[in-house]
């Protein structure tokens, strides 16, 4: 059994937890305080990010990138260029409703 070392005079309930902590820190050591983060797993973004361009146009296309742009850059640039495109399409709809409309 591991030796647990005499702790200076506390309050039982805070005696108890050092004692534990000496105890977990003897049988696992102290590399069980760092965890390192697992660099084989990959967060991927949703597919469903698309849809943002294409309800919201280029506001949806920016907030897309934004909100993606640090676990997949290449989706947050493809869902920026969506929100272009359609943005673009709206916008010629627009002008040329308006023009054929208004003469």
């Amino acid at each position: 059994m591991d030796r647990v070392h005499p702790v200076p005079h506390v309050e039982n309930k805070s005696r108890r937890m050092i004692i534990f902590v000496q105890i977990v820190l003897n049988r696992y050591g102290p590399n069980i305080l760092m965890s390192t983060p697992n660099p084989t797993k990959i967060e991927r973004a949703s597919n469903a990010c698309y849809l943002l361009p294409v309800f919201f146009s280029i506001l949806g296309g920016n907030i897309g990138y934004v909100g993606v742009k640090d676990r997949d850059s290449g989706k947050a640039a493809g869902i920026l260029v969506i929100g272009i495109i359609i943005f673009v399409i709206e916008l010629s709809f627009f002008c040329l409703s308006s023009s054929i409309l208004g003469s």
